[in-house]
């Protein structure tokens, strides 16, 4: 479930003003709610389970690689990460570090992919 007190300090933050790319927002949304990715946490990606950035980073196609502890890094030219969007892409789409943070928080104490489509839909 949204933590609703952390959700309206983002709008505040942002006032409403958010700009991802509307096709990776559409992209990202569907596949949160198709039922085709297994919610995890604390990486994007670690044993065939997917936090909900790594669901964006899955569907946008970014170059991962697997390491032997099962994580996936997920890469973008020099930047990588196994537990957030790397920064250069996230910018090159308009996704904000602080609504990154935000997610990767709700996703770790499990707001369901649902939950989280309607918050990225909404508000991004």
């Amino acid at each position: 479930m949204i933590r609703n007190d952390f959700l309206k300090n983002q709008i505040e933050r942002f006032n409403g003003e958010a700009r991802l790319n509307p096709e990776i927002k559409t992209l990202w949304v569907e596949a949160l709610r198709s039922g085709n990715y297994p919610q995890g946490k604390d990486y994007l990606k670690k044993d065939g389970e997917y936090c909900c950035l790594g669901v964006l980073c899955e569907v946008v196609d970014l170059e991962q690689e697997t390491w032997n502890s099962g994580e996936v890094k997920f890469i973008t030219g020099d930047d990588w990460s196994t537990t957030n969007v790397p920064q250069d892409y996230a910018d090159e789409i308009g996704l904000d570090p602080y609504w990154c943070d935000f997610l990767i928080g709700e996703n770790d104490c499990r707001a369901t992919f649902e939950e989280l489509a309607d918050v990225i839909e909404e508000y991004l």
